[in-house]
């Protein structure tokens, strides 16, 4: 299963359209990018 880190941007959107129409199994963990949440220690443990 893939697990989707995105955002509510239209490059995000794209991704999650993809993986629609590949009929992929996914699964998405909404990110808030604009409070920095990329940069807290407990995100850069799942990399």
């Amino acid at each position: 299963m893939i697990e989707l880190f995105t955002a509510d941007t239209p490059n995000g959107q794209k991704i999650s359209i993809m993986l629609e129409e590949t009929g992929l199994e996914y699964k998405i963990t909404k990110i808030n990018i604009f409070k920095d949440v990329q940069f807290s220690a407990e995100f850069k443990k799942r990399q």
